[in-house]
């Protein structure tokens, strides 16, 4: 009977959200396991980028992130390829 009330309570303050998230996938920046200071970027468990470098707000995905031309993707997983100073996007560029 123990047994059965305390399975129903972690049912009911526990499992429907763990449930729910496993419905979507993993989805987010996640440290990468081999390099240290990195992070792979999955969308519903398919990963999508790896071995990214965090700049300002952003994670760079290709080119100077820094001062330069890059490509950077943001936590909400809109895509910016352009023109960044000081790790942010600055001047002309392109937002998907």
């Amino acid at each position: 009977m123990r047994k059965s009330l305390l399975l129903f309570i972690l049912f009911c303050i526990g499992i429907p959200t763990i449930a729910q998230e496993n419905k979507t996938g993993k989805t987010g920046f996640f440290n990468n396991p081999s390099h240290t200071k990195t992070y792979d970027y999955y969308y519903h468990d398919t990963l999508l980028y790896t071995n990214l470098t965090k700049t300002g707000d952003a994670y760079c995905v290709a080119g100077n992130c820094t001062s330069g031309k890059g490509k950077m993707v943001f936590k909400d997983g809109s895509l910016y390829e352009g023109d960044v100073k000081d790790g942010v996007a600055n001047g002309s560029g392109t937002i998907d």
